[in-house]
């Protein structure tokens, strides 16, 4: 991975800890690679990037056609470059128009994200940052999972599965247990992420700022309540976000039984009114916005 017989073409990316470049051969240009340069000067840093290098190696040597391959690792100093296939279809967020798209392109990604998620547990590793920021497609719309920052191995070398602790990944897409800062499991998170994801594809927007008491959006989806986005959603599709979105991990469906629902093999149906809840046994909408309320200012 000499730089003497690679050029930088453009810049790809930002990240926290550096930018990812489009590089070409400078014998021959349509070789193309993604370089991820990152600095390592920081306290922390170092660990993280190594922690990336290990997963993605891990993975690539096995392989996935929904995950970005490694291509090799240049470390000098305090700098890490990592060569990545580069994909030229850009990321996932630029399909994914105001209102959102279609349910039967949805699962067509969607389908793809769930291959590549199954096979990350599989192999006993979290990715902990799924978004569609990180969510690449080829030219020929082929879904990659992309960028292994904050993605970590969630058993021990002895295949026993070990608790992970810490908020990880963008507020969004946290799942409900990493907001309490207690020690979670891995492969729960992961689901929880895909299931905003989808919630994002099909309407265009994010559910909530945060799933924690404080969001009104979030103690009204835990309560029943049913307004935009998912007033304009099949029933169907609400029941099989309901299995991905359960703040209880322990109820929440895995991976492998989300890529086995049959919600993702039905064709896609005309879409029927939602009837939705205006109250619960803690009182009504307007009620819970006052308590939101409240405890955000309390908080």
């Amino acid at each position: 991975m000499s730089s003497t017989v690679n050029r930088i073409v453009k810049v790809l990316g930002e990240g926290s800890f550096g930018k990812v470049f489009l590089v070409e051969n400078t014998t021959d240009p349509s070789r193309k690679m993604a370089m991820k340069k990152m600095l390592f000067k920081e306290e922390g840093v170092k660990e993280l990037i190594e922690s990336e290098c290990r997963v993605h190696e891990h993975l690539s040597r096995i392989g996935h056609e929904n995950l970005v391959k490694m291509l090799g690792v240049v470390t000098i100093k305090t700098t890490s470059c990592i060569y990545l296939e580069y994909i030229a279809g850009g990321e996932l967020r630029g399909k994914i128009k105001k209102n959102g798209m279609s349910l039967q392109k949805a699962k067509f990604y969607f389908r793809q994200l769930v291959d590549g998620l199954h096979f990350l547990h599989q192999n006993h590793v979290v990715h902990r940052d799924i978004k569609p920021q990180n969510l690449l497609l080829t030219e020929l719309d082929d879904l990659k999972i992309a960028d292994f920052g904050l993605s970590t191995f969630y058993r021990n070398e002895d295949g026993e599965e070990k608790m992970l602790d810490g908020f990880w990944g963008t507020r969004p897409y946290g799942s409900p247990e990493m907001f309490k800062m207690e020690a979670y499991r891995g492969p729960p998170v992961d689901v929880w992420s895909a299931g905003i994801v989808l919630v994002y594809m099909l309407s265009g927007k994010l559910p909530w700022e945060a799933a924690t008491d404080l969001s009104l959006e979030y103690v009204l989806w835990t309560n029943g309540v049913r307004r935009e986005p998912w007033s304009k959603m099949h029933e169907e599709t609400i029941d099989f976000l309901k299995k991905m979105l359960n703040p209880c991990v322990e109820d929440r469906a895995t991976i492998e039984q989300i890529k086995e629902d049959p919600w993702l093999a039905t064709d896609v149906r005309p879409i029927r009114s939602v009837k939705r809840k205006v109250g619960n046994k803690n009182g009504d909408v307007q009620g819970m916005e006052t308590r939101a309320k409240r405890q955000r200012l309390e908080a």
